[in-house]
């Protein structure tokens, strides 16, 4: 329960009390012309009394709500970054989709502009990978905000999935591995403090970022600001 909260609670239920005190007080006084004040006074005690029951029953039914749920544990990759309920890393905020496997057996992935979507076990909408590269390929990582992650759209028509389809047709020598890290209202500096955190972990040949032109105007340093 917050503080705010109790503030609420406290001051309607005292101004109630308080109200249908002064009702009862002026009820016992004689004559019509107190027992009109006296009515309205108890119906907006009783009011007010009532709401701060309710602020109170809601905040503490709210409380012990978020204190049971159980969120998704942070990737090992930014555990070290970990603030409190969000990343922090360079004094960028940094978060991330829970992983599929973390939701309920029933779960059927998560849903946004009618596609529905499933997330890896380190919280992107990629498939599973090994962080080592596997021999005989060319692992490109992309980086990237809603565009990249594909906001609207099936995997297969996200354009790190169609690159990957494109170049693994052009070359039958080599073989192409596409790895899409993006994720919806990233800007800039989150991208690039992501960036560093996936590449001390994750092998590859190549790294491209998916820029928007709102990326730099909107960034987490201005939002603490």
């Amino acid at each position: 329960m917050s503080i705010y909260s109790e503030v609420i609670a406290i001051a309607f239920l005292s101004l109630g009390f308080a109200m249908v005190f002064a009702s009862f007080l002026i009820k016992s006084k004689i004559g019509l012309f107190y027992k009109i004040p006296s009515q309205f006074l108890l119906i907006f005690g009783s009011i007010f009394f009532s709401l701060g029951l309710l602020e109170f029953s809601l905040s503490v039914s709210n409380s012990n709500w978020e204190s049971d749920r159980s969120f998704p544990p942070v990737p090992e990759f930014l555990a070290k970054y970990r603030a409190s309920s969000y990343i922090l890393i360079d004094k960028s905020i940094l978060y991330i989709a829970p992983p599929s496997s973390y939701m309920a057996p029933d779960f059927s992935g998560f849903r946004t502009f009618g596609v529905t979507y499933e997330t890896n076990e380190m919280g992107f909408r990629e498939k599973e990978f090994q962080l080592k590269k596997p021999d005989g390929k060319f692992r490109i990582l992309v980086f990237g905000d809603s565009f990249t992650f594909g906001i609207g759209v099936h995997k297969s028509q996200r354009y790190t999935n169609v690159l990957e389809t494109m170049l693994n047709r052009l070359t039958k020598d080599k073989r192409f591995e596409v790895l899409n890290f993006g994720m919806p209202g990233y800007s800039t500096d989150q991208e690039h403090d992501m960036m560093k955190a996936i590449l001390k972990i994750v092998d590859c040949d190549l790294v491209i970022l998916g820029f928007c032109c709102n990326d730099l105007n909107i960034t987490t340093q201005k939002v603490l600001k």
